[in-house]
């Protein structure tokens, strides 16, 4: 069983899928109430109901864990942030670049679900990765959260505008990790929340 968190398998599964909630507890066989409770972690599931989860996320090619990249020129803090990455509750597979030539290359082979970026590196530095990501397909789910080692009085703006979720001070402790890791997980459950009320927009429309 994968233990990425059940709000965000139940999450990522609709938003493959565009079903409701009401869709997804008519296939598993239990009440729209349930599966709610599910994706708002407010209760857990049944060991067979999770492992028919985990069953169907796999024949719908949903990663059962998160894919974080980390991109540093720094290997000691590229070697922090990836230790407290595999050392939280999440299932996380990491990977690094050393330069943001190598990272980008990995973004589009990869297309993982988080990016940790440093922002200052030789040759292509941070703010440029992040440029270059809109332009390779299919990241439009990367969440990216910038690292870095210096205080800069307008680097949250600048990081704001080149579509950054947070900055976080290097070196990386175990609760920021966690955070943006939270941050990811919820922004699962909102990427489905948006495809329902897309598929109601449609439906709407058509009616």
């Amino acid at each position: 069983m994968s233990t990425l968190p059940t709000p965000a398998l139940v999450a990522r599964i609709r938003a493959r899928t565009g079903q409701s909630q009401e869709d997804l507890a008519r296939q598993l066989g239990v009440s729209f109430a349930t599966v709610n409770a599910w994706e708002r972690g407010r209760s857990a599931p049944r060991v067979t109901h999770r492992a028919t989860l985990d069953a169907l996320a796999s024949d719908l090619g949903i990663r059962q864990g998160l894919s974080v990249l980390v991109i540093d020129d720094d290997p000691d803090a590229a070697e922090l942030a990836k230790v407290h990455l595999e050392r939280s509750s999440y299932d996380v597979q990491v990977s690094t670049a050393s330069n943001g030539s190598d990272g980008l290359l990995l973004l589009g082979a990869n297309k993982p679900d988080l990016v940790l970026l440093d922002v200052r590196m030789p040759g292509i530095d941070g703010f440029e990765v992040a440029a270059a990501m809109e332009r390779v397909p299919g990241l439009d789910h990367v969440i990216l959260v910038f690292l870095t080692g210096v205080s800069e009085p307008d680097l949250h703006e600048r990081a704001r505008v080149a579509g950054a979720a947070d900055v976080v001070a290097k070196p990386i402790t175990p609760e920021r990790v966690r955070a943006v890791l939270d941050l990811v997980a919820e922004a699962d459950r909102e990427r489905a929340f948006g495809t329902l009320a897309a598929r109601a927009r449609d439906e709407g429309d058509a009616g």
